[in-house]
């Protein structure tokens, strides 16, 4: 039901923090029976708050954040919960 892609490249980002970011969430419609709807296209919107990490080109070392972002992680596992929810109802 829910694109995994979106989850995987966040999870795949270490050090981005998305302070801020919005979801874009289009949905196509109401089920009517014997027709397949798709599933929703999420997107992340509004990145002028997102952190970057940095790199100390001295160094070689990224300072900032570390991991990917887990507020981010949770709230789109938590979207997907309860899109799957509404999709058993």
């Amino acid at each position: 039901m829910f694109d995994a892609m979106l989850l995987q490249i966040i999870s795949q980002l270490d050090g981005y923090r998305f302070f801020g970011t919005s979801l874009l969430i289009v949905y196509e419609g109401c089920p009517t029976e014997g027709v397949r709807l798709p599933p929703p296209d999420v997107r992340l919107i509004d990145f002028a708050n997102v952190s970057l990490p940095l790199e100390d080109e001295s160094s070689n070392v990224i300072r900032g954040y570390s991991g990917p972002d887990s507020g981010c992680l949770l709230g789109l596992k938590t979207l997907e919960n309860i899109l799957l929810q509404c999709a058993h109802n």
